[in-house]
């Protein structure tokens, strides 16, 4: 047998082998009596172990058939176990895992998670961490953003909020927090400063001396428009003046015939 392949006769659950095809794929009949093909890395991560009929079954019995609560489950279950989920890179991918209680069993995850409130959608406390009782709630399409391994969290006046809060707690765009901060300012002066002028305006200090970016890109020799696309590009501000300006490519000419 090729390797990687699984033998004719091997149980996963409700499902027996019946053949292993090409190209992954594996033809196997269900206890109920009922053929049907499945992926072999589904059958061996676990995610395959029925026709379907066990799912049905259970959704029945507890009444919940296509709830918003078992989409969630569902979801989940394909984020980490199905390797053809678009989504599965940022779940199972870095090592996200459904726990072993509710890999298998939708009426654990509805008796530990109950139904899903209208506009909300399953996220972890922990973004590194599985999808567990301790580390799942219900929540908001706003609280989850804000809980996004990619959101940079500052502390200030003894606090620490994403950016996205702070927004809401002192005025200013997010995108004018994230701008000023990524320009060296400190957090209580991209926090308490008014919005006015533009980013590129913007006084930065440096060796102790204090001036306007613009006027730092003359001191270095470069362009003020060099700088800000630069900027624009999400460069830091050491890094847009301390670049050095590329040379100017010059066109060979070719030598007049003879």
């Amino acid at each position: 047998m090729a390797r990687g392949r699984i033998a004719a006769g091997e149980r996963f659950g409700r499902t027996v082998v019946v053949e292993d095809r090409c190209r992954l794929e594996v033809l196997c009949r269900c206890d109920c009596g009922t053929e049907h093909i499945t992926q072999r890395g589904n059958l061996r991560c676990g995610h395959t172990k029925s026709c379907g009929c066990w799912a049905r079954e259970l959704l029945t019995k507890h009444g919940q058939t296509r709830s918003p609560a078992w989409r969630s489950w569902h979801g989940m279950r394909q984020r980490c176990a199905n390797q053809a989920e678009p989504s599965y890179p940022n779940y199972g991918g870095r090592g996200i895992y459904v726990c072993e209680r509710w890999r298998d069993s939708f009426a654990n995850f509805l008796a530990d998670m109950g139904p899903r409130p209208a506009g909300t959608s399953i996220d972890r406390i922990d973004n590194d961490g599985p999808y567990s009782k301790l580390n799942c709630r219900w929540a908001t399409q706003a609280e989850q953003a804000r809980n996004t391994r990619h959101n940079h969290r500052v502390e200030h006046d003894g606090e620490t909020l994403c950016i996205a809060e702070w927004s809401e707690r002192v005025g200013i765009p997010g995108r004018i927090i994230t701008q000023r901060l990524g320009l060296g300012w400190s957090a209580q002066r991209a926090l308490t400063t008014p919005v006015g002028g533009s980013v590129f305006s913007a006084i930065v200090e440096r060796d102790g001396i204090s001036l306007p970016v613009a006027e730092w890109a003359k001191l270095y020799g470069l362009t003020s428009r060099m700088v800000h696309e630069r900027m624009r590009r999400g460069w830091s501000v050491e890094r847009a003046l301390n670049e050095p300006r590329p040379p100017i490519r010059t066109r060979k000419r070719s030598a007049a015939p003879a």
